[in-house]
This record gives structure tokens, C-alpha cells and sequence, in this order.
């Protein structure tokens, strides 16, 4: 009976020591986790040191690669440039693209929309309107008016728009204009709106048939194009040399002539851009009433104003805001109230 009795106190003890041991082992562990987790959101709420966004882009910036560089063409003005650069930011809940730093230190950024709503409606100011639209959008046909705004509201107040070829009143705003500038931003939040500033775009036609020439000299030239008028508001679209600037090399610009009538002719770069393709870029061309367009291929082709085609919203971002992130795609830049 003693044997059986020490044999059951043995097995006793055994069971209280394994007990223990695990118990310790599961607590050790519980422990551990906690710790770590703890670590974890301290980390996450330490790591971000937000600045000013002048200060914190700058930083990145390269003369090699994808990325940031100096705007040679306009003086403390920096443009990201490259397939893949990281100026991811997030806007509005949505991931947009940083295009450029410009010199007052605000952002200038984008993201493509489908709307069904083209540059500008038939009927409304072109040749069919009546003279509604004035005497530079009638002097086109039914398919739309080029021009982005009214010349009440360019920059001024130009008693004329247009170029040699045609020069005429506006009397009216855009279809796109109008729709970005009333339903689409009162659709924002206030806390959206209150970020956005009102800012110059410039609105001059483009020369469209142009001698083979490079991308520097090109740009040069259609900067001074566009910069003749000017619109000031609150939500544009990409222009021609936002397309142009974003590419890294001196590239060769040709125009392509299509033998097919039917085809429409384009300007080829070799551009190797981050931006969308298919879409209707801001600046009208000096040619039949046209918009420019960034289409498949990298190339630049001209467009009628009425037909659709995705919309590269374009907004500039208040230069007093700050900034986490880091630009990639899985971590963009945020903006920190």
C-alpha cells in the first residue's frame, strides 16, 4: 500500500511540475506577443514624421531614374518624370499621381475619371449653336468647341482667342470645364475643397504639324504656345508639356503623316511615361478645331472636341500642406492634418 501511495504522490508531483512548466511557457509567449504588439504601434505611430511637402519631396530628388527632377524650363519648379516614379499621393480616399513641385510650393496632381462627358458637347458653341458659342467656335464645324474657357474668364479678359489661323470670341466655358468646376467639385468634402487652390493653367493652342525636332526644343515651343492664355481655377486637366516634361530623355519628336485618310495623323516622341493613355489633354491644336490627346503607343494625336475619352483630372494642393509616406504605390504619400 505505501509503494502504491508514494508511486500516486510521484505522478502528483510530475503532473504539478509539467503544469507549471507550461503554464510559464504560455504565459512566457503571452507575453512575448503583447510586447511585440505593443513595439508594433509604437512604431507605426512613431514613424511618421510629417513635413511640409516642399521639404519632404525635395529630399527625393534625382537627376538619374524615375523621380523628381529640377524643370529646366521654369526656375524652382520640379516634375516627376519616369515610368514608374513614386509620387503616388492620396486624395479624396483615392491613390492620384504628384505631376509637378511648383514654385509657389503647392502640388500639382491627377488621376484619371471616366466620365460620360466630353471636352465639349455638340451643338453648344460650335458651328451649329448660332453664334451662341461665338465667332471662334462657329468657325467650326458641329463637332464641338476646342477652347477651354470663355474669354471673360481667361487671365485678362483677351478681347480674342485663338491663332493666326483663327482668332475669335469664346462666349462660353467648356462642357468638361463646367461640369469640373460645379457638380464635380461641390460633390467634394469641405475638408477636400479646403485643400484645393484656385491656380493658372494654361490654356493656348498648340501647334499641331510641327518640323522634326527634339523633345527639348518641342517643349520650348508649345510652353510658349500654351502659356498665351491663361484660365485660372480650381480643377483643369493635364496639358500637352505635362506629357512632354514627364519623359527623361532628349527624345527625337517626329510627325507621322497616315496615308490612309481615314487614319489621323500623331506626333511621336518615344515617350516612356507613368501617365493613363486615352485621354484628352487640356490645349486645343491650331488644326481643324482639335484637342490634343495622349493615345495608345505613348503618342500625341489630335481629337474633336465632343468625342469621349477618359478625363486626367488636374488640381493643385495647397502649399502649406504636410506629408507621411513615401511615395510608392504601397505606401503613398498622406496628408496630415
Amino acid at each position: 500500500m505505501r509503494k502504491i501511495r508514494r508511486k500516486r504522490e510521484k505522478v502528483k508531483k510530475k503532473i504539478i511540475v509539467i503544469s507549471v512548466f507550461l503554464f510559464l511557457i504560455i504565459m512566457t509567449s503571452g507575453y512575448a506577443a503583447f510586447s511585440t504588439n505593443i513595439s508594433l504601434h509604437a512604431k507605426g505611430n512613431i514613424k511618421c514624421h510629417p513635413e511640409i511637402a516642399k521639404d519632404k519631396l525635395l529630399k527625393t530628388l534625382t537627376t538619374v531614374g524615375d523621380g523628381l527632377y529640377k524643370d529646366k524650363y521654369e526656375a524652382e519648379r520640379y516634375v516627376y518624370k519616369g515610368a514608374s516614379p513614386n509620387n503616388y499621393i492620396e486624395f479624396n480616399n483615392e491613390k492620384w499621381r504628384i505631376i509637378s513641385l511648383e514654385n509657389d510650393g503647392t502640388l500639382k496632381i491627377y488621376k484619371s475619371e471616366e466620365f460620360s462627358v466630353p471636352f465639349d458637347k455638340e451643338g453648344v458653341r460650335d458651328y451649329t449653336s448660332n453664334g451662341a458659342g461665338g465667332t471662334y467656335c462657329s468657325f467650326y464645324y458641329s463637332h464641338g468647341c476646342n477652347a477651354w474657357a470663355s474669354n471673360s474668364n481667361l487671365v485678362g479678359s483677351p478681347s480674342t482667342f485663338g491663332t493666326d489661323e483663327n482668332k475669335g470670341t469664346v462666349l462660353k466655358d467648356a462642357t468638361l470645364n463646367t461640369y469640373l468646376n460645379n457638380y464635380f467639385y461641390n460633390g467634394l468634402s469641405k475638408t477636400v475643397q479646403d485643400q484645393i487652390v484656385t491656380h493658372n493653367f494654361y490654356v493656348g493652342p498648340v501647334k499641331w504639324y510641327i518640323e522634326e525636332t527634339n523633345l527639348n526644343n518641342l517643349i520650348k515651343i508649345q510652353s510658349e504656345n500654351e502659356k498665351k492664355y491663361i484660365w485660372n481655377g480650381k480643377i483643369g486637366i493635364l496639358s500637352y508639356t505635362d506629357i512632354l516634361k514627364s519623359n527623361i530623355e532628349n527624345t527625337n519628336c517626329i510627325m507621322v503623316h497616315q496615308e490612309n485618310s481615314e487614319d489621323m495623323d500623331y506626333v511621336n516622341c518615344n515617350l516612356n511615361v507613368y501617365m493613363d493613355q486615352l485621354i484628352t489633354l487640356l490645349n486645343p491644336t491650331d488644326y481643324a478645331g482639335n484637342i490634343a490627346t495622349f493615345n495608345n503607343n505613348n503618342m500625341i494625336n489630335d481629337s474633336q472636341p465632343y468625342r469621349m475619352r477618359k478625363i486626367p483630372i488636374a488640381i493643385f494642393l495647397k502649399n502649406d500642406l504636410k506629408l507621411c509616406g513615401s511615395g510608392t504605390e504601397s505606401n503613398p504619400y498622406t496628408i496630415v492634418s
